[in-house]
Order: C-alpha cells, then sequence, then structure tokens
C-alpha cells in the first residue's frame, strides 16, 4: 500500500515543462521524443520491467511508462538505496553489462541480448535518485544507439545554463 502512495504522490508531483521536457521534481527532467507516447503499465508492460530487475533488491516505483515504434521506457523512482548499491546489485544481476559511472551523479548499464537492447540508467540530484529503463525490441544494427551520452540528454538535471 505505501508503495503506491509513493507512486501516486510522485505522479501528482510531475508537471509538464513544455511539449517535449517533462519535469519530474528537483531539476530533473525526460525529454520526450515525439514517437513517444505514454502507455497504461498492463500485466504485460510491466512484466518486462519485473524481469530487469529480478535477482535484485531493488525497489524502483514506475512513475510513468512510454511507448515508441520498437522500446518501452520506464521513469522510475528508487528508494532506499544509492547508486553504489544499486552498481553492487546489478554486476550480480547482469554480469555481462556494459558499466559506467561518475559514482556520485549517474549510473549506465548497457546490454545487447539476440533479441533486444537494454539500457538502465540512473541520476542522483542531491540524493534523490530517478531511473530510466529502456528495453528496445528492433531489429539490432551494429553499434550501441543508446550511448551514455545520448541518454544523459533523454533523463537529465537542468542547470543555470540549461
Amino acid at each position: 500500500m505505501q508503495k503506491y502512495l509513493v507512486s501516486l504522490l510522485l505522479l501528482l508531483a510531475c508537471n509538464s515543462n513544455d511539449n517535449t521536457d517533462l519535469n519530474i521534481f528537483n531539476d530533473i527532467f525526460y525529454k520526450v521524443d515525439y514517437n513517444e507516447k505514454v502507455v497504461f503499465l498492463d500485466s504485460g508492460i510491466k512484466s518486462a520491467f519485473d524481469d530487469y530487475y529480478e535477482g535484485t533488491y531493488l525497489k524502483i516505483p514506475i512513475l510513468k511508462t512510454f511507448k515508441s515504434d520498437s522500446s518501452l521506457r520506464y521513469l522510475g523512482i528508487p528508494y532506499n538505496t544509492s547508486l553504489l548499491k544499486i552498481k553492487e546489485s546489478l554486476k550480480t544481476s547482469k554480469p555481462n553489462s556494459e558499466i559506467k559511472t561518475d559514482n556520485s551523479s549517474y549510473l549506465y548499464f548497457y546490454s545487447k541480448e539476440s533479441t533486444r537492447q537494454t539500457v538502465a540508467y540512473y541520476l542522483n540530484n542531491n540524493s534523490n535518485l530517478v531511473s530510466l529503463l529502456i528495453i528496445d525490441s528492433s531489429k539490432l544494427e551494429r553499434g550501441n544507439k543508446y550511448v551514455l551520452d545520448s541518454i544523459s540528454k533523454k533523463l537529465y538535471q537542468k542547470t543555470n545554463e540549461s
């Protein structure tokens, strides 16, 4: 019950800055692409999220879910954890992932399987974490279309210069 209450409060706290940037909270924004649509969180969509975090202790209520042509994108609010704890938990459950972090402001996991690419990105703002999980089932091409630079422009902290 508490998990649903937290999710509801966070959902109500979100507001839209303009047509493309969704203000999550504390100057953290998600850039919504033109081909992304908010989707209802049904059991099939939720199961893909749950499958990714299977084998971890992480608690991440889903704030919003978007669908594009080939991917599902989940915005979440991890709680009772830190970037270091997330890193250790995912290193154990996702040992073949590419990992990048500065150990204080972001954490990036990328994995490529035969049928999909998966990216988990965590942004830390004053000990407030926001997560973005992307599960993409498009025809895999050469390379990673979800490089850290492009992901950090999707989920970002606005600064005075932004």
